[in-house]
């Protein structure tokens, strides 16, 4: 198994500076988006961005699969349209490798193509040989700043995708299990949706750039900087908590934009969700006092949000904990789906 090294120099050996300090601007605003967020929410954020990256590579698959079935996937609720019941499956693992691949980051700085192949085939269920030489492995060095890291990780990028031509969803978790390394904040923006967003552009790079050069690389970090600049600053100016509330409060508005499909909720619901964004988790036993009425009532506004799939309770009388589902999700981040 072949090990790199990767710089964020020029071939003249200088540090590119217009590069660094993109990447530093990327760094510190990523590392500042969980603010003064709740664990909780921000648990919950993560999750939500987790299902939207599931629900951008369906897309890829089927660009008129409906939003609806990524939440039903997760409800055990599977389509009776066997297509779709397998983008269901498929989104749930994608799911589960995108945890994998945050768990890995965090016990080694090794970036690993052939173990993370040998992690989806245990989620996925297939048993393809894999040949180790296609799929080298890379380490950074450990005494650069954040920054640098970050431009060496969009050069091994570019290395991967245009030197190894490896592919689609491995190479994006590949890319998630050194940004989950080297960049603080990030799961609370995504480096799929980035690319989703600006997939003409994205695709562009690559036929432009099929002759790799020290040259075509500095511009493909360039693009790749620009692209994670604009996912944190659209997470930032997101994630206040003023932003959260009033868009709460949209949400629960009997105006809302689209109610064929929504459930009537309960009057005193609102102050439940605003006080989730805050907090992320709560006994059951302060709801009362929230809303300002009895237990019966308030009883019946958290069956309601559970019901609607805005809460979820591990246990009939346990804490409840805030769950951002594609509806809800998409009032919070507005335009958090891309248009395929």
């Amino acid at each position: 198994m072949k090990t790199f090294d990767f710089y964020p120099e020029m071939e003249n050996g200088k540090l590119d500076r217009e590069l660094v300090g993109l990447a530093e601007e990327v760094c510190m605003k990523s590392a500042s988006l969980p603010g003064g967020l709740s664990s909780a929410f921000l648990d919950s954020t993560k999750d939500f961005l987790q299902k939207v990256n599931a629900y951008h590579v369906m897309m890829l698959v089927d660009k008129d699969i409906p939003k609806t079935a990524i939440d039903n996937a997760f409800k055990g609720e599977l389509s009776n349209n066997v297509k779709i019941q397998e983008l269901q499956n498929f989104a749930k693992r994608h799911v589960q490798m995108q945890k994998e691949i945050e768990t890995l980051s965090k016990h080694t700085s090794q970036f690993d193509g052939v173990r993370i192949l040998k992690i989806a085939q245990t989620i996925l269920g297939t048993h393809n040989h894999i040949d180790e030489e296609l799929y080298p492995s890379f380490r950074l060095n450990e005494d650069l700043p954040a920054s640098q890291k970050l431009v060496s990780v969009f050069s091994a990028f570019y290395y991967l995708k245009n030197i190894v031509e490896m592919q689609g969803v491995l190479l994006l978790h590949v890319m998630d299990q050194m940004l989950f390394s080297t960049t603080p904040g990030y799961g609370y923006w995504r480096l799929s949706r980035a690319i989703f967003r600006n997939a003409s552009e994205y695709d562009m790079l690559f036929v432009e750039f099929d002759s790799p050069s020290a040259e075509n690389r500095r511009k493909f970090v360039n693009a790749a900087l620009r692209y994670s600049l604009a996912e944190v600053n659209y997470m930032s100016e997101n994630l206040r908590i003023d932003s959260l509330v009033s868009r709460v409060e949209r949400y629960l508005n009997p105006s809302f934009v689209n109610p064929s499909n929504r459930i009537d909720l309960p009057k005193y619901t609102a102050p439940i969700l605003g006080r989730l964004l805050i907090v992320g988790k709560m006994p059951r036993s302060e709801v009362p006092f929230i809303i300002g009425k009895k237990q019966r009532t308030a009883s019946a506004a958290i069956k309601a949000l559970i019901d609607k799939d805005c809460l979820f309770s591990k246990t009939p009388k346990g804490e409840i904990r805030l769950k951002i589902n594609f509806e809800l999700g998409n009032f919070l981040f507005p335009n958090s789906v891309c248009a395929a």
